[in-house]
């Protein structure tokens, strides 16, 4: 079952002692809520993901959606006819064994696709893909990607993350509300356990996603 804002603000307003929102309003946890999912699928990129086509263009270099974070997974080519597997190579190989790779003949069918997680908007595909010329233009490829949630805008909205990310969102949201009074010394110290908790809880999701087992 989904888990809705609503459930998230319960939650919070019960460890705030704040059950009618009166120091903390319903629009500022949402906020914070908003907030917290993009921090979330930031550090854990499969907490949401999409796959999605996307029309490759003329060369190597290649462009994400704008909606998307970073790239997961370029899976294969959807050609129609060769549905063919994507490999992912580091680029620091390709140019080392084939450093005029860029200018290789044109081919839409991707063998291989690279990724630098400093450049996250960005992924480049050998071969090149051709000109756009119709059906012969650059091919499509079928790719795994962590994408901006849709926005929370009530406590009815459904959060876009899986519900096991439901508990460092809450920690999330209550490291923002203590850090608004973070005058008090106690408040500062409640944030900071918040934050701590809210990473640590990161930490150990992706343990159990690695199929690790969780400390």
């Amino acid at each position: 079952m989904a888990t809705t804002a609503q459930t998230i603000i319960d939650r919070t307003n019960h460890i705030l002692q704040d059950r009618d929102n009166v120091r903390w309003s319903q629009a500022e946890l949402l906020g914070w809520m908003n907030e917290g999912q993009l921090q979330i699928i930031d550090l854990q990129p499969s907490a949401y993901s999409k796959i999605r086509e996307l029309q490759l263009v003329t060369g190597t270099r290649q462009t994400l959606p704008v909606d998307a974070i970073r790239l997961l997974d370029v899976i294969r080519n959807q050609d129609g006819i060769y549905n063919t597997s994507v490999r992912e190579v580091a680029r620091i190989d390709l140019d080392t064994q084939v450093p005029n790779w860029h200018e290789h003949k044109p081919h839409r069918i991707v063998q291989h696709y690279m990724y630098d997680r400093q450049q996250l908007d960005v992924f480049y595909v050998y071969p090149p893909q051709p000109e756009d010329s119709g059906s012969l233009g650059p091919g499509i490829v079928e790719t795994l990607l962590a994408v901006i949630p849709p926005v929370l805008a009530t406590v009815n909205d459904e959060i876009a993350i899986k519900d096991i990310y439901a508990p460092p969102l809450v920690n999330y949201v209550l490291y923002r509300a203590y850090a608004k009074d973070s005058e008090a010394s106690a408040n500062i110290e409640l944030k900071d356990m918040y934050f701590q908790q809210f990473m640590a809880s990161l930490g150990a999701q992706q343990t159990a996603n690695e199929g690790g087992e969780v400390q």
